[in-house]
Order: C-alpha cells, then structure tokens, then sequence
C-alpha cells in the first residue's frame, strides 16, 4: 500500500494506492484536479517562486518506501512498502537495466525521473546503505539529498509513463548482515597467547574442498552461482537484541565461538561471549545465564559440530586492497554479464526452435511470450541474435 497525501506542505494522508501500478496509472492521467498546477508549474520553469509555490502546495505526492499512521513524519513509520524510490536529476535518458525498474515516470521539472524499483529486507536504519548498493548495483546517479524515512514522490504527469510488472526484485536484507562483521574488534580477547579465535572456518573449509582461488585481471574469483562455498561463521547481530529472543541467539553466539574454538580458554571465551551480552542485548542476560550457557556447551564442545550458516561465491585478490565499493562493482559486474549471457541463451533457444506453423511471423513479442522474457530484455539483443544466427522472421520457403 502507497500513501498519498495533499501536498509537500501538506502531509496528512488522505488517500492510498494499492500499488506500484495504481500509481502510474494516476500520474499518466491528465483529468486529474491538479494537472493544471502541474502545466502551470512546468511553464514557469525549476527554480523560480512560482513553481517551487506551487510544487510545495498544489501537487499530491505518494510516499514509496515506507507505509505511515495517518500523517506522514518519521516517528510515523509503520513498515516498508516493498518498493524504493529514487530521484535521479538532470537525465534526459535513464540509462542503466531496465529489468531492475519496476516503474518510472518524468519529474516535475521534466528534466529528470522518479525511478521505483522492486525491492525486500528494506530496512529504516540503513537507508544510507541500501540506496549506496543500489547506486552501486545499477551504476547510477541519484539524488543523495532525496533520501529519509518521511520522503515523500512529487506525482507529476506523464503520459508515457514506464511500468514493468516483471522487474527483478533487489534483495536488501543481507547489508545489515554485511556490516556487523567489520566491528568483531570490539570485543574483549580475540587474540589470546599469539592463538588467534576463529569467527568463521572458511579458510579450513576452501583447503578441505580443494577450492584454488584464480583471480582474474580485476583480482575477482567467482565459484559459480551454484557451487557456493558453505562454512560456519560467528554472526553477531547488528540491531540490539531485546527479551523474548536473547536467550535464543546468545546460545547460537556461544554454540558457534565454542565449536570453532575448541581448544580455547574457557575463560577467555565466557569474556569474549559475556561482552557481547552486554553490548548487544536490551537488557543484558543475568552473569548467571551466560555461565549456564557457556558451560553448557563447552562442557560438550567435542561432541558438537559449528552450524553452516553462511556461503560465499566470490573472492576478492587481497594484493588489489580493494574497498567494500570496488568489490560491489566487480561482483555486480559479473552477475550482470552472466544475466546477459542466460538472457541471451534463452532468446537463442527461442529463436532456434520457432514453429512458423504454429507462431507464424517472428517477432519481438513473440520472443517475449513464449521465452517469458521480459520484452524490453528481448528487444536488447534481438536484432544482434536474429543476425548472428542468420534466422528468417518469416518462414523459410521450401524449395520443391
């Protein structure tokens, strides 16, 4: 569900949109009360008093990333659409994939776009993070002014209007997970004697499956979509842990730092275990507890195993010291050539194996049906494979 509301200046929501395509729907129709304010406001031209007045004042405006309780302001927040806006300034083309963009539509100014874009695992305290992967993921530019829990979308009009039921969802919810890794230094003895503690046992794991590590040019190596490396990892939460769960994932902390770390000090594990009860959980658990749970697991830490709970499928070459955005990059790169190669596969197969009988005339659409590609996808390399393949649009005459 989408709110809407009056106007910037005017943020009690009077009405909602089911959906990402309700709201297309309204933006290319011109028998709306306030497209007048909208010529209006284009007539006079981005950043005279007039059209800033009556953008501010006259124009509704739907809120996409977040559902609000009757007025819209942070304290309001409800939950995530399931869907991300982005402003993007100044572009008289968007050009990036279109299979990521679920919808778009000119600005006010008509001088740029208000992108929105499938997404899930949208959380209100990354933001910052998840419009910086995005960034990343799509290579584009976009307003970085435009971004807070109460931002609200300018529901300009445009005719043409883009809405592509079938875009690919951008899955948001591991960058929280990302990110707690990097504080692992905040806890008390990690490093014992010169025996360094192990969070994960990834390394044993790439030595025992044999995995060799042959980066290419950009110091990236990639295992494959389907041939994840799968190992134990230590997985500290991010957000503050409160009652009803802390038990729960104190036990998980203790059972993998113990199972990886068998030979170490039991007292320098109950530090290390206590120390994230006490920085991670609201309110921390009773000494008492944490005792019961360390010993509890250590007293039986030859008989357990570390639970696989994590996977990785590429490698980064450590002499490159790239940093956490380079190795986004390189890693989107590849997941976008290997898209453009199966999308390519599917097309060809499509191609190959046309029944004229039965489709009659080749065609884009046709493609796009039967391959249940999205069309614009289709269009991207179907003049490219039509000719590389040298096939006939129409069917081929039998020579008698």
């Amino acid at each position: 569900m989408i709110n809407k509301i009056n106007s910037i200046t005017n943020r009690k929501i009077i009405d909602n949109f089911n959906d990402i395509e309700a709201v297309i729907n309204y933006v290319r129709d011109n028998q709306r009360p306030e497209y007048k304010y909208i010529e209006k406001a284009r007539s006079f031209g981005k950043g005279t008093d007039e059209y800033d007045t009556l953008k501010r004042n006259k124009i509704p405006c739907a809120i996409i990333n977040f559902e609000h309780d009757k007025y819209v302001k942070r304290s309001t927040l409800l939950k995530p659409t399931g869907y991300l806006y982005l402003d993007i300034d100044d572009e008289c083309d968007l050009d990036f994939d279109l299979n990521y963009v679920h919808a778009y539509w000119r600005s006010l100014s008509n001088n740029g776009f208000s992108v929105v874009l499938k997404v899930k695992g949208l959380n209100d305290n990354h933001l910052k993070e998840s419009y910086r992967y995005v960034g990343d993921l799509l290579d584009v530019g976009y307003d970085k002014a435009a971004i807070s829990k109460d931002r609200v979308t300018v529901l300009s009009y445009d005719p043409n209007a883009y809405f592509n039921n079938d875009s690919i969802v951008i899955d948001l919810s591991s960058i929280e997970c990302t990110q707690h890794s990097n504080k692992k230094s905040f806890y008390l003895g990690y490093d014992c004697d010169g025996d360094k503690i192990r969070f994960d046992n990834r390394e044993e794991v790439m030595i025992e499956k044999g995995v060799v590590l042959n980066y290419n040019e950009d110091g990236l190596f990639d295992l494959g979509k389907n041939n994840k490396l799968e190992f134990s990892e230590v997985k500290t939460p991010f957000k503050p842990i409160h009652k009803g769960r802390r038990e729960k994932v104190m036990s998980s902390i203790a059972h993998q730092l113990i199972t990886l770390n068998k030979s170490y000090p039991k007292s320098r594990l109950f530090a290390l275990i206590n120390a994230i009860n006490k920085d991670k959980m609201i309110p921390p658990l009773d000494i008492n507890e944490i005792n019961s749970i360390v010993n509890k697991k250590y007293r039986n830490r030859h008989n357990l195993t570390p639970l696989i709970n994590a996977s990785r499928r590429f490698f980064y070459n450590p002499e490159y010291s790239l940093n956490a955005t380079q190795k986004r990059r390189l890693t989107i790169k590849k997941i976008n050539r290997d898209r453009t190669e199966m999308s390519k596969m599917k097309i060809t197969k499509t191609l190959t194996n046309w029944d004229y009988k039965k489709h009659g005339k080749i065609t884009i659409k046709g493609v796009a049906s039967i391959s249940k590609m999205n069309r614009k996808t289709v269009q991207k390399y179907y003049s490219e494979l039509i000719e590389k393949l040298n096939i006939s649009k129409t069917k081929p005459i039998q020579c008698k």
